[in-house]
This record gives structure tokens, sequence and C-alpha cells, in this order.
């Protein structure tokens, strides 16, 4: 089957596809090619929420000029797809072919089938252009033609529920892209609140609330292009239905007793009929609460009456959640504000009612959007154009560690507000930008692009210094004393615990980034890890003490000649103060680590020999880190997401790590059910390391399954004598490694295409290459786009711990490129 989509979507779109049971799915073109089952093509056709249409390819063949095009028609028995009394409707569109004229290349077609059904019992069926039982989709591309049947019908946008409109609507699919790049049914099972201030027709905050009541959008639909289609199974429809109705019924309930809200606003009277009516037709009835309010003046309340609570602004006086929409441009703009003035006031609106929320909207490319100064603080899809940054392994592998980078396309533009996902809206090009409402001054423009980062490994090639921001702010002579009390500092650790509590409690995350120099003056990362102590006894049985504790790393930046030594000295006291009291710690376990550059040996060696090990959880699985001795901990917290996706994926499949470290990954692999494993590294210690790590695997997995290997990576790979084969392969090197014990060395820029491609030399035929870089200055081999199909998932696989610094590390999917037709 093929499913399209608007432009800018086609990914997100794959993604879901596959959530909801599509096989060999792949982007190709303006869509998604997948396969499905009957019964899973009826349950996905029900449950998309991003595709315009789905079609079933049914015929192709070269179609150079007319005659070859109705000839094309003609090889299908058309009585087997629909009967006489059956209307019908061709959609042409050619491309790059000798036929350009739409309505000629769909007439020819026409005739092919009313003279095959003439021919064959005497009369024709019927055109019906508006409203055919049957859709017929042609695509003519290069002279090749592809024959479909329209399965989907009208376009799956048309949810069935917008029975009033309001000017230039959002579409529906659009409307849902949004809310799921901006997390939002994370958001709400975590129990925040949704508020949509310029609602119009409610399209936004009613495909939120279909989103967190599971709700099917095809549900408000009475009619599909398979219904006109002699291959139908009602049975099987009406039972994909029964279990949409389930669902739904059973999420509406949820969505009902949950403490997250669903809220619209416009000031607008007619916005507000508008809502209310599509509101109930969509069957939400009670689950969504809609006022008359103007968002920029909140305290009046136009008729006080269509309010449900008394301070609808402050939401319960929520300090967090998801502030959403679609504001006025184009049409709409026309009769206001101009577009300067109109982002200044929605920026002064934000920042005096929703500071600490996220907001999301979608706005024109070229509009002044970066006057709303949003932080950078949530994913919008996929921007192959941002510049990655580097964070990798200590010791021998030596991985690079500064944190820099600014957007390659985007670097005029003074706000840090993620805008990559991008498309079509009402024929105005438009991007999605979300990003933290912060408050007047708290984002400046050098704040938003700040560059360096802390980090725990050793650094080689480059020094680590502060953030252009606060080397600004320490040159400047000023008499003003910043290092008085802290109490800013206190304050954001406490709101980002807050913040970060439900995330962390539904999750079960129990070692993640707290604070990443969110204010310049205190530029310092400081992780947390909560575990189990472990002891190390006879016969090297290691056990857990059963006293759960938490760790605090402090990772502080060099500071620059520039910065006074006695004022940094005094803003790091006040750092460890203030963690020590807001995370409730001893003084024993916070562990600082002033980042400096190393050389010779010395970068190799242990910073302290406690020993102390705690074992911690991340998704049901335990590993091991060491929060005190070695510049790194045996965990990258920013790679968390792409653990839990490979646990996720590692059912029956079988699993290659390459530059394994402490095979974290592979943990969280076996935990997933792969059925073996290969974890390679070159380095003894980490084997070690990673060795310890598989004693505390659930002792269900069959552990000779999976393999530890110390060896040279592309010596393994090259290696004629192994053919065995990988479903899931796991490729985070490091930025630069060398070694006396082996021949080659390695240099991720130099060395990634070459490995790449020994890499799908092992990769199964389905299989999935993940292939993540924390080089600040890399850039993907443009040669292996012809050799594979690679997607960017950099944004997707950032935690929200890791919000303020999306520019950590780089990630893409790499697998086997589409065979051509």
């Amino acid at each position: 089957m093929y499913a399209t989509a608007p432009h800018g979507l086609q990914y997100m779109l794959l993604h879901e596809l596959q959530s909801l049971g599509a096989t060999d799915a792949q982007v190709a073109g303006a869509g998604v090619r997948f396969h499905a089952s009957p019964a899973n093509a009826y349950r996905i056709t029900l449950n998309t929420r991003l595709a315009n249409r789905i079609l079933l390819p049914i015929h192709r063949g070269s179609a150079g000029d007319p005659e070859q095009l109705y000839e094309q028609t003609q090889q299908v028995d058309w009585s087997q797809h629909f009967t006489l009394e059956t209307t019908f409707a061709i959609d042409f569109f050619s491309a790059e072919s000798n036929i350009t004229h739409t309505n000629f290349g769909a007439l020819k077609i026409k005739d092919a089938i009313v003279d095959q059904f003439r021919d064959a019992c005497g009369a024709r069926p019927s055109v019906e252009r508006k409203h055919p039982d049957l859709r017929i989709n042609a695509y003519l591309h290069r002279d090749q033609v592809r024959l479909a049947i329209d399965w989907s019908g009208a376009s799956l946008h048309q949810r069935g529920y917008r029975v009033t409109d309001t000017t230039a609507p959002i579409k529906e699919n659009l409307a849902a892209a949004m809310l799921m790049a901006s997390d939002w049914p994370q958001r709400f099972n975590a129990g925040e609140h949704l508020h949509d201030p310029m609602c119009g027709s409610g399209t936004l905050v009613i495909e939120a609330a279909l989103l967190a009541a599971d709700t099917a959008p095809g549900l408000s639909r009475e009619k599909f292009g398979f219904h006109g289609w002699l291959g139908h199974d009602e049975k099987l429809w009406q039972q994909a239905r029964t279990d949409a109705q389930t669902k739904a019924e059973i999420g509406r309930q949820k969505l009902k007793d949950s403490a997250a809200k669903i809220t619209a606003s416009d000031n607008h009277p007619g916005a507000i009929t508008a809502s209310q009516e599509n509101i109930e037709a969509a069957g939400l009835t009670g689950l969504i609460d809609v006022r008359r309010e103007d968002f920029f003046k909140p305290q009046k309340i136009t008729d006080a009456s269509q309010s449900h609570s008394e301070n609808p602004s402050n939401h319960d006086n929520a300090t967090t959640g998801l502030i959403i929409f679609n504001p006025p441009y184009g049409e709409r703009l026309s009769y206001g504000p101009s577009p300067v003035e109109f982002f200044r006031n929605c920026a002064r609106a934000l920042r005096e009612q929703y500071t600490g929320w996220t907001a999301t909207l979608v706005v024109p490319k070229k509009s002044p959007h970066h006057l709303l100064r949003l932080r950078n603080d949530a994913v919008t899809g996929d921007d192959s154009s941002t510049d990655s940054t580097k964070k990798q392994h200590q010791g021998k592998h030596n991985k690079d560690s500064q944190r820099s980078g600014k957007r390659a396309s985007e670097k005029s533009e003074p706000n840090s507000a993620t805008n990559s996902l991008q498309f079509a809206n009402g024929g105005i090009d438009c991007r999605v930008i979300t990003g933290e409402v912060v408050e007047r001054g708290k984002n400046t423009a050098e704040q938003s692009n700040q560059a360096d980062r802390p980090t725990s490994q050793s650094d080689q090639n480059d020094k680590l210094s502060l953030p252009n921001s606060v080397k600004r702010i320490a040159s400047k002579k000023s008499t003003k004393d910043t290092t008085s009390g802290g109490e800013d500092f206190k304050n954001r650790l406490i709101k980002n615990r807050k913040r970060m509590s439900s995330w962390l409690k539904r999750d079960r995350i129990s070692a993640f980034r707290l604070y990443d120099a969110d204010i310049p003056e205190y530029a310092v990362a400081i992780d947390l890890y909560t575990g189990d102590p472990v002891n190390e006894g006879k016969n090297n049985k290691i056990t857990e003490s059963g006293d759960v504790q938490t760790h605090a790393v402090i990772q502080e930046y060099r500071a620059p000649a520039t910065i006074d030594p006695a004022r940094a000295a005094a803003r790091l006291q006040q750092v460890v103060d203030h963690t020590r009291s807001v995370c409730e710690l001893a003084d024993s376990n916070i562990h600082l680590k002033v980042r400096e550059r190393q050389k010779g040996a010395s970068q190799y060696q242990r910073q302290q020999q406690t020993g102390q090990r705690l074992l911690i959880e991340e998704y049901g699985s335990k590993v091991l880190v060491n929060p005190v001795d070695y510049l790194d901990t045996g965990l990258f917290p920013d790679h968390r997401k792409v653990r839990h996706y490979i646990q996720q994926q590692a059912s029956g499949k079988r699993f290659l790590n390459l530059f394994c470290y402490t095979a974290t990954a592979t943990v969280h692999a076996i935990a997933g059910g792969a059925v073996s494993s290969v974890s390679i590294d070159s380095s003894k210690r980490y084997l070690g390391w990673a060795a310890e790590n598989f004693k505390f695997i659930d002792a269900a997995a069959s552990i000779k399954k999976h393999t530890l290997h110390r060896a040279d990576v592309m010596t393994w790979l090259a290696d004629d004598g192994v053919k065995e084969k990988f479903d899931l392969i796991l490729l985070d090197p490091p930025t630069f490694s060398n070694s006396t014990e082996f021949d080659n060395d390695w240099d991720v820029q130099r060395n990634h295409l070459a490995c790449i491609r020994l890499c799908l030399a092992r990769l199964s035929d389905d299989g999935l290459i993940i292939f993540s870089t924390n080089f600040k200055r890399f850039r993907l081999d443009e040669q292996l786009k012809a050799l594979a199909q690679v997607e960017d998932r950099s944004n997707w696989s950032i935690g929200p711990d890791f919000a303020n610094n999306k520019k950590i590390h780089r990630c893409w999917f790499i697998s086997h490129a589409r065979k051509r037709d």
C-alpha cells in the first residue's frame, strides 16, 4: 500500500504507520510505501492521524504516450474491482512525463475502463466526479504509470467532525502533527495542561483530545473509498471499528478523570460557537473547556458566563503545560496589526501568563517569529541542518567533549526555539516552532546560542571553554556583585526538579541531567544518579546494599582568563551549596569535576580510587555507574532514548553493538528480548565493566548467546571469515581513538562512511543501523544517501533533561535502500 502525506510529514508518517503495525515501511516521494494485512489495513486507515490518502496499487507499467497509457489500463480486469452500478472517478497526476495534461490523462484511463466494460457486457459504468463510489488513482512518473484503488476515498484529514468553519483553519492532520511533535501524548500522561488561546474552529484542541483519549480519528467518518471496492471485507472492517470504539470509550473516561485539562479560548464569538459545535460533533462535549477570552488582555473576559473557571488564564496555577496555537497570518492577519507588532504582543502575553510552559506555534517561514524569544525546549521533527556537538568515551577512545555548534541554515535568527517541522498551510509555507516561555531578560540572543557545554569525558583535541555568552558577561566591567546568594541558580534547580518529576516517575529514570548551564553565570552541568551502592565480595560476587542513595556529579567549565578566579570560585561554592540543599545530599555524595585539558597518560587515569559504584535503573534495566573515580561515569544520559528504542525493538533480533563502551545498550537489547548479541570495544577496562553489567541481566536470558569481544571495530567488520548477519546495529563511535595494541586509529569524519559500508554488509535485509556522533563539526558523507536509506533522528533522540542543549549529539537511522521498481 502507499500512504500520502503533506510535504514535510513523510518521516513522521513513517513512524506512525510502523507503530500501527505496517511492515516494510519506507519513505518514498511524498508518502510512505508499506505492507499490511487486510485487517491491519483497515486499522491503519481508521487510526492514522497524519496521512492524506491510502492507496492500494494494482498495476504498474510503461506509458510513454496516450496509446500505451490506454493499453496499460486495459491490462487490469476492472470487473474484479467494481461493477456496472458503481460510479467512479479518476485522479490523474503526472511528473517528468510526456503526458502532462492531467485531464487528458484521466480521460484516456476512463476510456480504457468503460471500453472494457462495454466490450464485456454491452454497458458501461458512470463517472461521478464529486462523490463517486470508487476513486482510481493514477500516477505517471517518468513515463511509468501506477494505477491504484483509492482505499481512503476523501482525504483522511477530513475527520467528519468539522461542521462549522472559521477563516483559514488548520488542516486536521497538520494539527495532529504539531501535537505529536510537541510530545502532547506524553505530556498528557504526565498530567500537563494544554491550552489554545486562538482556537478558531477548535481543530487543535479537538485533535489534542482525540490523541489523549486514544480515539481513532476515522471513527467520525461514515464512508471510505474501500466501501465501493469489490475486495472490501465488511466483517474485518466492523471488527476494526468495534476495537477502536472500545479503546475510545476507555480513553475518554481516562481523559475525563485526568488531572490534565484541555482548554481553548478566542476573542471572537463566532469562533467560540464554531468550536463548541465541532467539539459536540466529535463526541467530546464536556472534555474541552471553551471560553471567550482575549489572549492579549486575559483579565478582560468579554462574556464571563462563557468561562468555566474563576481564573482561566492561570489554569489552576499550573507551572508547566503546553500552549499551542495557529496564530493569524496571511488572510487572517490582513485586518490586524503588523506582523512585528503582533509577534511582540504575543511574546508579552506569553511571558505574563505562561512562563515555564512550552509554546508551539505554526508560523509563516518569513515571519518575525524570533520576536517571541522562546527558549529551545522541545522537538518538532527532523532537522538535518543542525550541526552536531560531541560527547563520547573517556580513556583510550579519547572521545571529543566540547559542546558547540550553530544551526547552519538559520544563523541569523536570534531565538533558539526549535523550528524544523515545515509544511504548507493554506497555501503558505510554514514552520512549527516550539520552545519554553521564559521571563523577560532570561533568554537573550547570546544565551540562546550557548556554544560549549561541560561533560565528563576527556578531551585531547579541543579546549573546553565557557559559552560566548558567559565570556561576554564576565568581561563586562560592572560594579554589580553577581556572586552573592545565587538565588536565581537555586530557584532554577527547584523549578527543574519540579518540571521533570512527573517524567522521571513515569519512566522510572534514575540518572538524568538536572541543570545544564541554564544561567550563564553558573556554567556547570549537574547530573543526578540514584541507585543502590554495590559491594564486591568473594568470587567477584557483586551484592546490593539496599540503601538507595543519590549522587550528584557537578561538571564545571574551565574558566577563561577573563573571569576573576575569586568570583568564579564563589559562584562554584554557591553551586555546591545549593545543589546540596535542593537535592538534600550529603557532602560525600557531591562530586565536583572541573574540566581541564589533559595531556599524556594522565587523561586515561583515575581521578580517585574510591571504588564507589551505584546500580541504577533505566526502563527496567540495571547498570553500574561510578560517579566518583573517572571523568566518565559509565553511562551517557543523553543517549537514553536510543537505548530505550533498542529495548523496544530488540525482540527476536540479533544485535550488534560497536564501540560498545560499557555495553549499556546491549543490556537494554537483552532486556527487550534480543535472541543474540555481539558487543565490541578495544578497551579492556570498558569490556570488564560491561561484563559486570551483564551480571545484573535477568536470569531468564540465555547469556551464552550474548558475547563481548575486544577488537578493533573496522578489522572485525572486515573479517571475511565472520558471516553473521544482524537485525539491529548500534554504531556510536568516538570522535578520535588510537591504541598501542591495535594498528588502526579512528577518526569519525574520515572513517564513518567506510564503517557504515561494512555495517550494511552485516545488516539483514530489513535491519536497522543507528549511527550517532557527538563531534560538533561532523558532516555526514553525501555518498551514503546513494547507498542506503538515511533518516536524521537527532531531535527525536534528545531527552527532556537535555532540552537546553539540543546539539549535544547527532543521530541517524540507516537501512538498506529500497529496491527500484
